[in-house]
């Protein structure tokens, strides 16, 4: 039985970076070269962390800037660039919509401070009512911390076996299910074939409210 489901935000709930080129236009508009690329991606992973539970985006560019050797356009905002190239993901509404008449659903998700409104400004999400939306920079911790999942899981208020997690990320997938949730990988590469491989396995489930 599935009494709540949580999706993830991008790659998921919304259209992200995943299998298109939007890295590449991201760093074009940032005026990287094929030399500094490699390092603005190492920059990400080494303060992802912050970005996502504490710090905003947009702190960080000084930093960047030096790490780089570049100079930004002005009035860049690197989180507004980002969420820019966040698009609403067709193929997954219907499904989201769908779940939320016949169960309760949530939003289990890393962003940066103040990125989840501007997406949902965006207008770009499944028009639905949330029951829960769990931010990883108002809780300050991240997926695939277990404590993200332990505090997603008492808002949802149902057993951990009841809990529905789609994500397109193996490793969030892996701690959900390591605390007993039943979880659905979401390939973003591949959205169309990932929404129909969920919509078909929904149906074999038995949905409760």
């Amino acid at each position: 039985m599935i009494s709540f489901i949580y999706f993830d935000l991008g790659g998921v709930a919304a259209d992200d970076f995943t299998g298109n080129n939007k890295w590449q236009e991201l760093g074009d508009k940032m005026g990287l070269t094929d030399k500094n690329r490699d390092g603005f991606k190492e920059f990400w992973q080494k303060h992802e962390g912050k970005f996502c539970t504490t710090d905003y985006i947009d702190t960080f560019l000084p930093a960047l800037e030096k790490d780089l050797g570049i100079q930004l356009p002005a009035g860049f905002s690197l989180q507004h660039e980002i969420v820019d190239r966040f698009y609403r993901n067709e193929p997954i509404v219907p499904i989201i919509e769908d779940m939320a008449t016949k169960t309760r659903v949530g939003l289990l998700t890393n962003v940066s401070p103040g990125m989840l409104d501007l997406i949902i400004q965006k207008g770009i999400l499944p028009d639905v009512e949330w029951d829960q939306i769990v931010d990883s920079s108002v809780e300050h911790v991240m997926k695939p911390n277990p404590r993200i999942f332990e505090i997603a899981q008492a808002r949802a208020g149902v057993p951990t076996d009841q809990i529905l997690f789609v994500d397109n990320k193996l490793s969030h997938c892996e701690a959900a299910a390591k605390l007993g949730w039943q979880t659905f990988y979401y390939n973003s590469a591949d959205r169309v074939k990932s929404a129909q491989e969920l919509a078909e396995f929904l149906q074999t489930q038995q949905l409760s409210k």
